[in-house]
């Protein structure tokens, strides 16, 4: 779910975290070679668990709520 600069990734658990729009959006771009819109309406746990951890990886600023 997209809010302004961060998007919502549910993680399947009741817990979801927060990154940077820009950032995911290439990240998506270049993996799954789709529009992040289109990733967000289908993405499952295992793309949010990749993104999770490309984003600890990456030492990106995220939430875990």
């Amino acid at each position: 779910m997209y809010y302004g600069e961060t998007v919502k990734i549910n993680r399947f658990d009741g817990e979801y975290f927060e990154v940077n729009h820009n950032w995911l959006m290439d990240i998506v771009w270049d993996k799954y070679h789709m529009p992040l819109q289109e990733f967000l309406d289908s993405y499952d746990r295992r793309d949010s668990d990749y993104i999770l951890t490309l984003a600890d990886q990456n030492a990106l600023h995220y939430g875990i709520k």
